[in-house]
């Protein structure tokens, strides 16, 4: 797509794709700025503690159960 083309000009394809670029670009910029760590990697050791609490997730009360437990339930 030429440098000089007015938007009256562009398919509505052309318009699409050039939303979802923008949208993607901008996206990405608010990720890159929200997250400090980003391109950094984990210390071998913490990467080994987060694999073990992941594979031994504590299990919970359903939120259902949680609900009539506590009386809040309103049926």
């Amino acid at each position: 797509m030429a440098t000089d083309t007015r938007v009256v000009d562009l398919t509505v394809e052309d318009l699409r794709g050039l939303v979802r670029q923008a949208v993607r670009e901008a996206l990405g910029e608010l990720v890159l700025e929200a997250d400090p760590d980003a391109g950094l990697s984990l210390r071998p050791d913490v990467a080994e503690y987060l694999q073990d609490f992941l594979r031994d997730v504590p299990t919970g009360t359903p939120i259902g159960d949680a609900v009539r437990d506590l009386g809040l339930d309103d049926r």
